[in-house]
């Protein structure tokens, strides 16, 4: 039931990301429902997006890693990008 308004709210923030592709605060709210939907598809897809845009650094990507490791803990893409090997 509560879908049908997670749904709308995806298209409007899809559409606010479109427009204003710099803002993290808006990828981080996406990824927030995919993770509460348990949706890896569009998470993952998302998630890579937020990582070149941030080069996998900053509170942004930290926060988008630690929800990825809840959903796919196994994904080389949620470990830890800023190796100092």
């Amino acid at each position: 039931m509560g879908y049908g308004r997670d749904s709308q709210a995806e298209e409007i923030l899809l559409d606010t990301k479109h427009k204003d592709p710099g803002r993290h605060a808006i990828h981080l709210k996406l990824l927030e429902m995919y993770l509460a939907h348990t949706d890896p598809k569009p998470f993952l897809a998302l998630a890579q997006e937020l990582r070149a845009a941030t080069g996998g650094v900053g509170a942004d990507w930290e926060k988008a890693a630690s929800m990825g490791r809840q959903l796919a803990p196994d994904n080389p893409l949620f470990g830890n990008p800023a190796s100092h090997g």
